[in-house]
Formats: C-alpha cells, structure tokens, sequence
C-alpha cells in the first residue's frame, strides 16, 4: 500500500504514521506543505499524476494527524477493489421536508496534544455504505483510479475535497463507497471556517442536478442537494438519524460498549483488545 500525506508537522507525522508499527509494510509519499502551503486537493492529484498505474496497489490518503491502531494492510486484503473506503462516514435521507442522517463507523478523536479524548460513531464489524466520508482517510485502489480517471477538485483545497472525491464517483460512474471497521484515532476536533461553508455552496452548485441529498461529517446540517428539486436550504430541517431515537451504541469511558433501546441501555459488554 502506499500512503499519501501533506505534512507541515513533521514530528507528529512521523510518530503517527510513517514510524507507526502497524504502518510497517506501507511506501510512504509526503508532500512538505511547510514553504508553500499548497491545497490537500492538488497534493494529492501531484501524486495521482505522476503514479506509474502499472503498478497495482491501495492508496490511502491520510492526514499527518491521523494514527492506525491496527495493521491497515490486513483490514485492506480482503476489501473490494472496485469501491472507495474511509473510516468515518454518512448516509442520509429525506422523508417529506425532513433529512436524517446516520453516522457509520468508529473513530477516536482528541486534541493535538491527546487531551480531550472523545469517541464518535459507534462499533461495527464489516464493511458498511455511506455517502460520504470525513477527510482524515480516504483509501482506493490503483486499478479503480486508473479506470475512471479518478482525481481530487483543486477547488476545494483543504476542506471536503474527500467528499467530493466521494459525490463525483457515485454520481458520474456509480461506485459505491463504504466505512471499514478500523480502530483509528484522528488527533484533531475539527472547525467550521468561512472556507468550510463556501465549499458547501461550491458542491452545491456542482451538483445542481444531483437526485440525491449528501450530508458530511463534519457538519451533517450543511447540505449538498438539488434546491430546485428540494427548496431553499434554510427550509429543510435537519435531524440525527430516526434509527437512533430506537436503538444507540457507544463505548463508555471504562471501555464498555453500552446498548439502548427507546434511550434504556439494556446491555454492556467490555471490548476485547
């Protein structure tokens, strides 16, 4: 596998991935974003243009702050080929005038410094479909890339560029995309900027025409969607996903996961390791 950064950390890149144990049998790229602080988007394109595809291999696009806790070319071996995988992701939904969303996948998430340590989504035990995906990883295969011409929007340069890699495949080729059981910690809690939301009206005008309705991890309220076919934005109420007012599963702080129903935890178990 080859993983694929833009660094401007270098002390935490090397600690979090290129000498991460779990990382061993991985050929590293890395872009030094230190000098010219060049958009993720055209980073990542720079090596997709210059890649010899005759060469098959995965490609994980990782950022600097972002640590595998468990071998990654084992969870790749058995993966299709033909799809595109992250470790965070989204679905969404529209009943009436009303858009649900429900987040996939298992994540560790803290500060820089590994304070604030918090988990999102919750565990699963197989590959699951999604929309979208959260930036911090995004792994496709060589052969896929090479078949559809597959390349990163430098307009958007350090913000959903990840999601749009995620929109334009299904929606000019069809290919699906899905969340991989990984345990994973990203060491970033993430912001919304002025960039963040111009990148929404940007996908939006994109994908004008889109018969589907796209949320994002970051901000599942700020959507990407056909207002002609849908109305105004501001008109759409947003809500976390209806299977969640049923049924919820998180980890605790002691390590337990814990199982609701109608909001009455009805199970606990410990997670092995």
């Amino acid at each position: 596998m080859k993983i694929i950064s833009v660094v401007r950390n270098f002390e935490m890149y090397e600690r979090l991935v290129k000498n991460n144990p779990f990382n061993q049998k991985a050929e590293f790229f890395c872009f030094d974003n230190r000098q010219e602080n060049v958009g993720i988007s055209a980073r990542y394109n720079q090596f997709l243009n210059a890649y010899d595809f005759s060469e098959d291999d995965w490609f994980v696009f990782c950022h600097e702050d972002w640590e595998v806790k468990e071998s990654l070319n084992d969870a790749l071996e058995k993966l299709d080929k033909t799809r595109i995988y992250g470790v965070l992701g989204i679905r969404s939904f529209r009943l009436g005038q009303t858009v649900y969303e429900h987040l996939v996948g298992y994540i560790e998430e803290s500060q820089k410094d590994g304070s604030e340590l918090m988990t999102r989504g919750e565990l699963i035990s197989c590959p699951r479909k999604v929309d979208t995906f959260d930036c911090q990883c995004l792994i496709v295969h060589s052969s896929l890339v090479k078949k559809f011409n597959l390349r990163f929007d430098e307009n958007l340069t350090f913000d959903l560029y990840g999601e749009d890699f995620s929109i334009a495949a299904k929606e000019k080729y069809g290919i699906k995309s899905y969340v991989i059981p990984l345990a994973c910690q990203h060491y970033s809690r993430g912001t919304i900027t002025q960039r963040f939301v111009d990148g929404i009206k940007y996908l939006n005008q994109k994908y004008a025409s889109t018969r589907r309705i796209y949320a994002n991890v970051v901000n599942p309220s700020l959507l990407v969607y056909d207002s002609r076919r849908y109305g105004v934005l501001k008109d759409i109420p947003y809500h976390k996903s209806v299977l969640n007012s049923f049924y919820s599963r998180k980890v605790t702080r002691s390590g337990k996961v814990q199982i609701k129903i109608c909001k009455i935890p009805v199970a606990s178990f410990k997670i092995k390791t």
